[in-house]
């Protein structure tokens, strides 16, 4: 079964652009935020505030990451049901 035959040609498009968004919206939040972050601690110059923001920033690039692998984890899930999705990426 093909991708547009399983959910349709207009939700094949909605989901696409979501897709699209979550990944540029998502690395643009998580840059700002590890800045906003960063920053202060650095200036600071305070060794506990600087590994308490560098917890922060490698937990959100861990979840930026699962955001980016997403459309991959639905593709492989898929494949394994036997249905086509590769037409989200």
């Amino acid at each position: 079964m093909k991708c547009e035959e399983l959910i349709g040609e207009n939700l094949h498009k909605i989901v696409k652009l979501i897709i699209t968004l979550l990944r540029i919206v998502g690395a643009i939040i998580a840059i700002v935020n590890g800045m906003i972050t960063l920053i202060p601690a650095v200036i600071s110059k305070d060794a506990e505030a600087l590994k308490s923001a560098e917890k922060k920033c490698i937990t959100m690039a861990i979840v930026l990451v699962l955001i980016i692998l997403l459309p991959t984890l639905l593709i492989f899930l898929s494949n394994i049901f036997g249905y086509d999705l590769s037409c989200i990426v």
